[in-house]
């Protein structure tokens, strides 16, 4: 959680905005947990240990198993202010606006704290994300919503991906852990949970794609073996 914490004062640093009448730095980003349970252990963590004193910081829960109603108006209310195809119409909402007239600090960063349901056809653009790793598809679909509607390129990475999930961090090697969402099983266990070996880094870090989802890995041609009686 403190290597989050610290991510999210780097990811705004580098990922900013200008409020147009303050000229406040603001940036909008998103903290995807690939379980519920960890999406709101975060949550409780931002609200007592989150570095104020550098950062004014405003999130919000968003996760699938939130009162029905609740989650309809989180809905609602995100996909009209993340819709971002006017770039600066999000500082003209009401709460955004109050939020940052109302802070004494010249930086804010408004935070979504999700799990995957954020995944799921929602139509939102960031400024920035950070990623407990599922899957490579999973990986792939949160990208999507970074700069979803503004023709802009980064200078800098504006997506970082945690080397470990929660899972492996807990559960003993040989038990599947990029599961639940993701595809491991026990039947077919990854040798090794550290991102670093997992993925090719150079190749991600020229940005993410789904071309290695769709593309063939060279494989050695494997000879015939079986004897004749």
């Amino acid at each position: 959680f403190e290597s989050i914490d610290k991510e999210i004062l780097l990811m705004h640093k580098r990922h900013f905005e200008i409020d147009p009448l303050t000229k406040k730095r603001i940036s909008f980003g998103l903290v995807r947990f690939s379980n519920i349970k960890q999406c709101i252990a975060y949550s409780r963590h931002i609200t007592m240990n989150f570095p104020s004193d550098i950062i004014d910081l405003r999130y919000v829960t968003y996760h699938a198993r939130e009162v029905m109603l609740i989650r309809h108006m989180q809905e609602c209310y995100l996909d009209r202010i993340l819709c971002r195809k006017e770039p600066l119409s999000i500082f003209e909402d009401a709460a955004i606006r109050k939020h940052i007239d109302t802070s004494d600090k010249q930086d804010i960063t408004f935070v979504v704290v999700s799990s995957p349901v954020e995944e799921l056809g929602r139509d939102h653009d960031f400024d920035w994300a950070i990623i407990e790793p599922a899957s490579y598809r999973s990986i792939i679909q949160t990208s999507g919503r970074v700069l979803r509607h503004r023709d802009l390129k980064p200078i800098e990475a504006n997506i970082g991906i945690l080397q470990y999930n929660w899972n492996s961090i807990f559960k003993d090697e040989d038990t599947p852990c990029y599961c639940n969402p993701g595809f491991e099983t026990q039947e077919y266990l990854l040798t090794t949970h550290d991102l670093h070996d997992l993925i090719n880094e150079e190749e991600i870090n020229q940005g993410i794609t789904s071309i290695p989802r769709i593309s063939f890995i060279e494989k050695v041609e494997v000879l015939d073996t079986f004897v004749s009686l």
